[in-house]
């Protein structure tokens, strides 16, 4: 079993995702402005999510370490606000430096992925599923956090395929 955390690190939110077994779902929105209280948050929304995912297990992981050791999360996915260019600029730079002490915390690698067309291809999704009104900011960011770990995975199925 392998699970991944997709982040999209905001300045004033982070959407969490996670992918299961290639199964990707929203896990929630963390506000905390420190990186220490952010990965604390997001291991609870990874907790929680996991108790969704699992309903029937009789004892589920009371910690993050207890987690990551039996559902096998063994990395943060990234997204990188590259320029429009492609460049790492002050933000990229930003997010790189948040994203490795958050990994660092909670003891996993970290990824990072093109976040530069992400939104859009969120916006898109909806518009094409037919989804009625505006995401809310929250709702946007944990989808933004799904869609990068679903191109992630597309990629390297590709580069392992």
């Amino acid at each position: 079993m392998e699970t991944l955390i997709g982040l999209d690190l905001g300045e004033k939110r982070t959407g969490v995702a996670l992918a299961v077994d290639g199964r990707v779902v929203k896990a929630g929105t963390a506000t905390s402005p420190t990186e220490e209280e952010l990965a604390g948050e997001i291991a609870q929304l990874v907790l929680s999510a996991l108790r969704a995912e699992y309903p029937f297990e009789q004892d589920h992981p009371e910690s993050f370490p207890e987690a990551r050791n039996r559902y096998g999360i063994t990395r943060l996915v990234v997204g990188l606000p590259l320029t429009p260019t492609g460049r790492e600029g002050t933000r990229a730079s930003q997010v790189r430096q948040r994203a490795e002490e958050i990994a660092l915390r909670l003891g996993l690698e970290v990824v990072f992925v093109d976040e530069r067309f992400t939104t859009r291809a969120v916006e898109a999704h909806r518009r094409a599923s037919a989804l009625p009104g505006k995401p809310s900011k929250l709702d946007l960011d944990q989808e933004v956090a799904a869609e990068l770990l679903r191109s992630y995975l597309a990629r390297r199925e590709v580069v392992e395929g």
